[in-house]
């Protein structure tokens, strides 16, 4: 509730129209979290509110404890999602759909690496990644200097860009 206030003041506003609950916190009661987003809702601090890269069962969780206790459910999830990062088309796609739920995607570089920053035979950029390959999901860094990549050659031409036969890639008409 202090951060929500903290907010609210720091952007000179009477209420946010979409609250992130940012990742699952497994230290606190599900109910306990959508019963305070539903008072902040309540109060008219906030209009909306979703989860952050919930699993499917989580969010399944968050819709049936709403849903249960008559409370206010999610209305968006927000998951990474990129050319190379596609995992949540599987599961939690399916899920959002059925739960009528929107999607925040993040990530839509991976991180750099649909930026056309990372090529083939150039030295990477001085800045390093945060992951060090493409979709990975760990925080150690890319050294500086050389690549030590492969690029997968469905997602790289040889100017270092998407494939221009990918019609997620070519220029609108």
């Amino acid at each position: 509730m202090k951060a929500v206030e903290g907010s609210l003041n720091r952007l000179q506003t009477d209420r946010i129209d979409l609250y992130q609950a940012h990742r699952p916190d497994y230290n606190t009661d599900v109910l306990e979290t959508i019963t305070a987003l539903n008072d902040l809702i309540r109060q008219g601090k906030i209009l909306y509110y979703g989860t952050s890269v919930f699993t499917p069962s989580q969010l399944v969780e968050a819709q049936w404890i709403a849903t249960t206790n008559h409370l206010i459910p999610p209305v968006v999830d927000q998951v990474p999602y990129s050319l190379l990062v596609r995992a949540n088309e599987r599961d939690v796609f399916a899920i959002t759909q059925q739960y009528n739920l929107g999607v925040l995607s993040y990530g839509p570089l991976d991180g750099g690496w649909l930026s056309g920053n990372y090529r083939v035979g150039v030295p990477s950029p001085q800045a390093p990644a945060r992951r060090p390959f493409p979709g990975a999901s760990t925080s150690r860094h890319l050294s500086t200097g050389t690549n030590s990549w492969r690029p997968m050659p469905w997602a790289v031409s040889p100017n270092g860009m998407g494939s221009p036969s990918s019609s997620l890639l070519s220029p609108l008409p």
